[in-house]
């Protein structure tokens, strides 16, 4: 390795390429970034490896069996002129991806036989997957967790041809017993390898969409403290970089590739209640130092925002940020519980008053579940009513989705770690989740009051409103999709998402 500068290598070889596999789009959706790839890539370049990062979801946008058989023969030709060496890794695996990983695993089993497969994300770290991953996929080896080390030194050894079954945070073979491995110290690792990635093609979804060009995204954290009954995140350790490093992200993005506007997609980038004023004020006073004139948007827990003072958010607004985007979930305390996810109501609907006062220019967004355990007309229409209530600009409903791992899925499935997949690869339908449902909500109702909540929160003067004031010339633009997501905000009865 010492005789071989790093970086991205001569065109058509690489020790190690690395694949993000495609996903069903909804309506309105965008493609941003796989900046997990570029703190891989980044660290193997670091170490004297080539690599090269093959964006998929970048180009393809749903998983019916045409559009797949198109991403193959795009992903071949791809695939040839990289010329992998070393290793092939795919990821992130999560099930919404579940039918381009088999498509490509497949293409990689077939026309390079001989390349080893390195599989990470998500569902690595779900128990009982090695059958997947081992048996299904082909798998050499699987990353449990933070893959910059351990990736490193699996490229290592295949180059010096000794065993990978001791690497700490990688399973090796099906039945392994594998401890995750997380990084103790994000900040050590190398910035994110942002050159390897086409960031001025991305684009934001409507709902995050600032209209200021180019945009990009960061992650300043990894995993989350919380174990909601629906998510996966709590799955992964939570650490997080610096807000010096944070900053410092920014300030490159924003000189070297001339970004614009950032969208932060941690789950909880200030996951303390009790701290968030003073977190978030050391943070926007870094950010306005290393990247002055950046304009931002964050993901902020709802216990979170109704902490956050007056003070704080005009501070946030003068400091770029223009947008905060809530997980709100439900609109029943009881529900919200059985979610594991619960605050306090009507000071949610308070702090969302005070931003309409105190920054009239900062837009709200909602996030919102209907169904599950419990469920009834009565909770969901508590749900639709706080969503009308909050002065948001932008509200998404989804029905609740089962994701193996989590409380929800054992409820349902009892554990059985394999029913997910057979579920997935045989619907007729492309988006790739299993919709809950039970004796009081068929998962078909489900979807279709989930169309419903569209109608109720977007067919509303108030809105229109809201829209004209905060959009602006792209009001039109928006309204028009806003109008599609009342009858199909999944493009399941659509042809090619737009």
């Amino acid at each position: 390795m010492a005789d071989r500068a790093p970086g991205l290598g001569k065109t058509g070889s690489h020790d190690i390429v690395l694949i993000h596999p495609s996903y069903h789009r909804r309506l309105g959706s965008g493609a941003m970034p796989p900046v997990g790839l570029a703190f891989l890539a980044s660290s193997v370049r670091k170490a004297g490896f080539t690599c090269k990062i093959i964006d998929c979801a970048l180009r393809f946008d749903t998983l019916d069996a045409s559009t797949i058989l198109k991403t193959m023969d795009w992903l071949h030709s791809e695939l040839s002129l990289a010329n992998p060496r070393l290793a092939i890794g795919i990821g992130p695996c999560t099930t919404s991806s579940i039918r381009s990983i088999v498509a490509i695993a497949d293409l990689c089993k077939e026309k390079h036989s001989s390349t080893p497969l390195i599989f990470g994300g998500p569902l690595a770290l779900v128990p009982d997957q090695g059958w997947l991953f081992f048996r299904r996929l082909n798998a050499f080896a699987v990353v449990k967790g933070d893959g910059e080390h351990p990736l490193v030194r699996v490229l290592t050894a295949l180059q010096q041809g000794t065993t990978i079954s001791h690497i700490p945070g990688v399973q090796a073979a099906e039945d392994q017993d594998t401890t995750p491995y997380f990084e103790k110290n994000l900040d050590e690792c190398p910035s994110p390898a942002w050159d390897m990635l086409e960031i001025l093609s991305y684009k934001p979804s409507i709902r995050r969409d600032l209209f200021v060009e180019p945009v990009a995204s960061i992650l300043g954290s990894r995993g989350c403290p919380y174990r909601c009954a629906f998510c996966l995140s709590g799955l992964v350790k939570y650490r997080k970089h610096s807000y010096q490093y944070v900053a410092e992200q920014a300030a490159i993005l924003q000189r070297q590739y001339g970004i614009r506007a950032l969208i932060f997609y941690d789950d909880c980038f200030f996951p303390d209640h009790s701290r968030a004023n003073d977190e978030i004020s050391s943070f926007v006073e870094l950010l306005s130092h290393w990247a002055p004139g950046l304009l931002w948007q964050i993901e902020i827990r709802p216990d979170v925002f109704c902490a956050i003072s007056d003070e704080t958010l005009r501070q946030m607004f003068s400091g770029g940020c223009r947008q905060i985007n809530l997980g709100i979930e439900k609109g029943n305390r009881s529900q919200l519980e059985l979610l594991c996810k619960p605050f306090d109501i009507p000071t949610l609907i308070a702090n969302c008053q005070s931003v309409k006062r105190v920054c009239p220019g900062m837009r709200l967004t909602g996030t919102f579940i209907l169904g599950g355990p419990g469920e009834t007309s009565s909770t969901i229409q508590e749900t639709l009513d706080l969503s009308t209530q909050l002065g948001l600009l932008f509200a998404h409903f989804y029905p609740l989705e089962l994701y193996p791992g989590t409380v929800f899925y054992d409820s349902v499935f009892h554990k059985d770690m394999r029913a997910w997949f057979d579920r997935i690869m045989n619907d007729a339908l492309p988006w790739g989740e299993i919709v809950y449902q039970d004796t009081q909500i068929s998962s078909a109702r489900l979807v279709d009051l989930v169309c419903s909540a569209y109608r109720n929160f977007y067919d509303r003067d108030e809105w229109r409103d809201l829209a004209r004031k905060q959009l602006g010339a792209n009001y039109e633009k928006v309204l028009t999709i806003t109008k599609s997501w009342q009858h199909d905000r999944f493009l399941l009865t659509r042809g090619d998402p737009r």
